[in-house]
């Protein structure tokens, strides 16, 4: 991290497709972590699909996705991993899906020209609202 930025929250397994609205199949996303820190929003990718990573046991598919917990900064060098400071996310939004059993968030930020980016970030399990309240705060409080 940089000198004095502090870590606000994590995501771990999550998968992430990088565009506005997240694919019908695993094609395109990769997975990792998720992080929030007092200046920038982080996606540290493995590198690797969801399910890319699956093992065929006795003609079965056991997914076996990648461990995201230890992945620091170098994995900003992976395919799939972006890093975006507050003041360029222009939208961090849950979206609701499946009548609301599941939801994504997507955030939407701007490159170092301007162009438009959007990240579309799904977890195994629900993504807590805390996570938009939380990303809202960091940029409020970063704008100061």
């Amino acid at each position: 991290m940089q000198s004095g930025e502090v870590v606000i929250g994590t995501l771990d397994n999550i998968t992430c497709y990088p565009k506005e609205k997240p694919g019908k199949t695993i094609f395109g996303s990769t997975v990792g972590k998720f992080v929030l820190t007092n200046r920038r929003v982080l996606f540290l990718s493995s590198g690797e699909a969801d399910n890319l990573g699956a093992y065929i046991v006795s003609g079965f598919m056991t997914p076996a996705p990648p461990d995201t917990y230890m992945l620091d900064e170098s994995a900003l060098a992976n395919k799939g991993s972006f890093q975006a400071s507050l003041d360029r996310v222009t939208e961090a939004v849950l979206v609701k899906r499946l009548f609301g059993a599941s939801n994504y968030l997507r955030i939407t930020y701007l490159d170092d020209y301007g162009g438009v980016h959007h990240a579309c970030l799904l977890g195994y399990h629900k993504i807590p609202e805390e996570v938009v309240q939380a990303i809202d705060n960091a940029r409020r409080y970063y704008r100061r």
